[in-house]
């Protein structure tokens, strides 16, 4: 088990809906291709939360299943996002992404600093 501080569920939402703006504007401008890759397969937490991993039909009680449905919707929202943004300007969802990126990480950060006080 890692000793790394849990991200909450927001902002892992909406870390995985900057993925879906990466990987639009990726195909859609740069080339027709996807620019994302996966992380984190070492983590035997991560790779425990796939689409199928605990589903009734494999025979598990499937305890995170919000889960996957609300990361495909925010993906699917970041990529819509995306599309919208990259047709005024490559830079404009590039701006978006980093300013959303710092906000997660300063707020998990701040969300950490907080449980670590008590």
């Amino acid at each position: 088990m890692s000793d790394a501080p849990a991200a909450s569920p927001a902002i892992l939402l909406t870390m995985t809906a900057v993925t879906g703006v990466v990987d639009a504007v990726s195909f859609l401008a740069m080339g027709h291709v996807f620019t994302a890759n996966m992380t984190g397969n070492d983590d035997h937490g991560a790779d425990a939360d796939g689409m199928a991993a605990d589903s009734r039909l494999a025979g598990g009680d499937s305890p995170r299943w919000q889960r996957r449905p609300a990361a495909i919707v925010a993906m699917l929202a970041g990529a819509t996002a995306g599309t919208l943004m990259v047709v005024r300007s490559i830079s404009l969802p590039r701006g978006v992404c980093s300013v959303i990126t710092a906000g997660c990480a300063i707020a998990h950060m701040h969300i950490n600093s907080k449980r670590s006080q008590l």
